[in-house]
């Protein structure tokens, strides 16, 4: 993760609802059923990776992004938007 530093390159969306916590820190909150609206947003950006609560909604993004975002690098947090924070607090 150490390589998303760079923000005008790399960004992490949350694909979670505006009501879901925890919240992040950094990145864009984008939720799932409104990633078509964004495209433009999204395509802005030379890799995305997609974050959700547990890991479903962030591989259906993926899925989502890696057929309509086709000069962009997409990948997925598998462990959830708590385990993220963790490891970024803590380093665990």
């Amino acid at each position: 993760l150490t390589h998303l530093k760079d923000k005008n390159q790399h960004v992490l969306v949350d694909v979670r609802e505006e009501n879901e916590r925890p919240i992040l820190p950094f990145g864009i909150k984008i939720p799932l059923n409104q990633l078509s609206e964004k495209i433009n947003t999204l395509e802005k950006f030379n890799t995305l990776v997609f974050i959700c609560q547990s890991g479903v909604r962030s591989a259906k993004a993926l899925e989502w992004a890696q057929n309509n975002l086709s000069d962009t690098n997409v990948y997925h947090y598998k462990y959830g938007a708590a385990h993220f924070i963790k490891y970024c607090t803590h380093g665990n």
